[in-house]
């Protein structure tokens, strides 16, 4: 009659291990997620320890194997900034020399000219025109030096690119016209032109 009460306890004692480890295991299954939530690493480890005590025999003690559960999260890398190009500052032009500047020569009395036209031209592989007339009104001579000098505007002043001059008869009373050109490939930025008579 005494075998059905220790295997009736020994049920109990099954029965209550089974009971523990199946807690151990929520419990630990519920840490796992509310750390995992969070981004971070994390390990867990549990132990349940039971006692039981049989009728008629010492005290009998079960330890369950541990349980660890570990959850890694990653971190995604940020990608690397972009670096804006930069504008080099514009250079300043040089201030013009003031020994380039051209500076025109008055007209001989009696003497009166004009320009009629200052341009440049591609034809002939490019050139530099210029034309008008002089008038000689009260002048001593019959004859006159015409020179033209084309211009390109520096900033502050004018200054050379190039002159063409001819001899060209002109009596008192007598307006003459000339025309004067010479070669230039390229066009002159901001030309213009002046009139020596001598």
């Amino acid at each position: 009659m005494t075998k059905r009460p220790v295997l009736l306890g020994a049920m109990v004692a099954l029965a209550t291990i089974a009971l523990g480890i199946g807690l151990v295991l929520v419990i630990a299954a519920a840490r796992d997620s509310s750390q995992g939530s969070a981004g971070a690493d994390v390990s867990h480890s549990t132990k349940k320890t039971a006692t039981t005590t049989k009728p008629g025999s010492a005290a009998t003690t079960t330890t369950s194997s541990a349980v660890t559960t570990t959850t890694t999260t990653k971190t995604p890398t940020a990608a690397p900034g972009v670096t804006p190009a930069t504008t080099p500052p514009t250079s300043t032009p040089d201030p013009p020399n003031p020994a380039d500047a051209y500076h025109p020569h008055p007209l001989p009395p009696g003497i009166s000219a004009a320009i009629s036209s200052c341009t440049w031209s591609a034809a002939n592989g490019g050139e530099l025109r210029a034309n008008g007339t002089v008038t000689n009104t009260a002048g001593s001579t019959d004859v006159w030096l015409v020179t033209v000098v084309w211009l390109t505007h520096n900033q502050t002043q004018d200054e050379e690119i190039d002159e063409q001059s001819d001899v060209y008869d002109a009596a008192i009373g007598q307006s003459t016209p000339w025309s004067l050109s010479i070669s230039a490939p390229s066009p002159p930025a901001n030309l213009s032109c002046a009139l020596e008579v001598e």
